[in-house]
């Protein structure tokens, strides 16, 4: 970038330059030229660019290519995260640790993060000026291609945001809808994520110019993408409308189909908890199914249920519900309503834990809120820590040592949900939880003759 002043006259002044840096161990954004005469330039100053600039700028980017830190190759698009808040940084980078894992899980390439801790959110950009200066040659010279910000945008923010970045800005909310979009297979599922995205999107379906194309676009266009997106407000309305009749329709065939259980006799067993937490694994190795099962958030959203056989030839039917996490946008929240009310009808609630994340105890607190919202603290619940082989002891003690005083602590029973041989006392459990009177026999067959 060249600036140049104008002098007495009404002449050129005094040239002003500056140029981005390859990404460099200094952690150098770019380099400011001294300012110089015109006239000196117009000699052949003493500027790393004077001479051939021609040159000078293809040996830039020559070097600024051998230096990205990303597969030139991958077209993928890449991503900045950026957290702007009230609260600690501490709070924040762990909050940025979900967010990254929810881009990689997108399949957008992550370059970097930014967080700032403010005292007043900036209305029109969320951060400061400052800031702003700082994320954009941030993203120019890591060759980023879009903002992510941890927290909910307004649309006035977003359309600021990509007007002055010149960047795709989505906000936390829309990647987690991506996702769902990426993720739904199932009728409902698909239904359910579109209401949602349309529902997020309405407010911003205003305004005009380069900034809309690049808010409509989502994660590389997934889910509705341009052609549902770009159309005004009223036919947007009028699909949200068609897609809701259709919910309802598909809601009673999910009524009936509960009815028809009910009327079997046979307990529900629902797995519920934080997204990645090992149920589909789980329902895999307890029903010896084939559910998809990925080590990646939101892996599935179909609900998925299987009967379980128990060792006193009692039967159950178990079901894999979508995952929860914290801050889990409104839309989807009334979008899946009916499918997380099936939940509701369940005779016992297995809630899965990921014992091994550090935020474990976070994850209870973000599931046990969603449970309160919609009203299913009542039906009995057991705490089921998952991934006890991944655990590890502090310096005290050791991993069994911290798995039995946490078990103790929460009234939990640990598993691995790959390993069966660790069910006994699940299995158990369940059945004492589903069958009271089992409990008395069991009793009676440990009694000694």
């Amino acid at each position: 970038m060249v600036a140049i002043g104008v002098g007495t006259g009404g002449l050129p002044g005094d040239v002003h330059s500056a140029y981005l840096l390859p990404v460099n161990p200094e952690s150098e954004k770019y380099k400011v030229e001294p300012s110089l005469p015109f006239q000196r330039i117009a000699q052949g100053g003493d500027l790393a660019w004077t001479g051939d600039f021609e040159d000078f700028a293809r040996a830039l980017e020559d070097e600024i290519g051998r230096a990205a830190i990303f597969d030139l190759s991958d077209d993928r698009e890449r991503a900045i995260l950026v957290s702007v808040s009230k609260q600690s940084k501490e709070v924040q980078q762990s909050s940025l640790a979900e967010l990254r894992a929810l881009t990689e899980t997108s399949g957008v390439m992550v370059l970097g993060q930014l967080c700032q801790r403010v005292r007043k959110l900036n209305p029109r950009f969320l951060m400061g000026s400052g800031k702003i200066r700082e994320v954009v040659i941030e993203a120019l010279q890591k060759q980023a291609t879009m903002l992510i910000f941890d927290q909910e945008l307004s649309p006035t923010q977003v359309r600021e945001l990509c007007e002055v970045t010149e960047l795709k800005v989505i906000d936390r909310t829309q990647l987690i809808l991506d996702i769902f979009a990426q993720r739904a297979h199932s009728r409902d599922g698909k239904v359910q994520v579109e209401v949602a995205q349309l529902k997020y999107l309405l407010p911003k379906l205003s305004g005009k110019g380069t900034s809309m194309s690049r808010l409509m676009g989502g994660i590389g266009g997934k889910g509705p993408g341009e052609t549902k997106l770009e159309v005004d407000k009223r036919r947007a309305q009028a699909r949200i409308a068609t897609l809701e009749k259709k919910l309802k329709e598909l809601s009673k065939g999910r009524e009936t189909r509960r009815k028809q259980r009910g009327r079997s006799g046979v307990p529900i067993i629902s797995i519920v908890g934080y997204t990645n937490a090992g149920k589909s694994t789980l329902l895999n190795t307890l029903t010896q199914s084939k559910v998809l099962a990925e080590d990646k958030l939101f892996a599935t959203l179909d609900t998925a249920s299987k009967r379980l056989r128990f060792p006193h030839e009692k039967d159950a039917v178990i079901t894999d519900t979508v995952g929860f996490i914290k801050k889990l946008p409104k839309e989807l929240k009334r979008a899946f309503k009916s499918t997380l009310e099936e939940m509701g009808d369940a005779t016992l609630l297995l809630h899965l834990v990921d014992i091994s994340d550090p935020a474990f105890e976070m994850h209870i607190e973000a599931v046990t809120e969603i449970l309160e919202e919609m009203e299913l603290t009542e039906i009995p619940r057991i705490i089921v820590f998952n991934k006890t082989d991944l655990v590890k002891g502090d310096d005290d003690t050791d991993a069994r040592t911290t798995i039995k005083n946490l078990c103790i602590r929460y009234d939990a029973i640990p598993i691995s949900a790959a390993t069966p041989d660790t069910f006994g006392r699940l299995l158990v459990a369940l059945e004492e939880r589903l069958w009271p009177e089992l409990k008395k026999e069991t009793r009676k067959e440990t009694l000694p003759a």
